[in-house]
């Protein structure tokens, strides 16, 4: 297994008044994932752009990229959001690389 770094772009659509603390709570589900850590978002909370980070275990890129997008989409709907529509990301939304040492 090879530690990767992920980050996923994505944005958020509808009400973005509470943005901020919706996007806490996302973060707080991450604690019961297994195979995802350090995980961090940084967002534009006005036009709801918003891009995870974090680290994943995995055997290459692709399967690192699955997990992750996985953990995020979990952690958005345990902490009561929706992903209609739920996209497949491209390199342009989706950054790979291994860890630092």
């Amino acid at each position: 297994m090879n530690a990767y770094s992920v980050a996923l772009g994505v944005h958020v659509s509808g009400e973005l008044d509470d943005l901020e603390e919706y996007l806490d709570a996302v973060l707080d589900e991450f604690d019961g994932l297994n195979g995802v850590t350090d995980v961090d978002y940084v967002a534009t909370l006005i036009t709801g752009e918003v891009e995870f980070t974090g680290y994943v275990s995995a055997s290459n890129p692709t399967e690192a990229h699955v997990l992750f997008l996985a953990a995020v989409r979990t952690a958005v709907h345990a902490a009561g959001g929706s992903t209609p529509g739920w996209p497949t990301f491209d390199e342009t939304t989706v950054r790979i690389e291994p860890a630092a040492a």
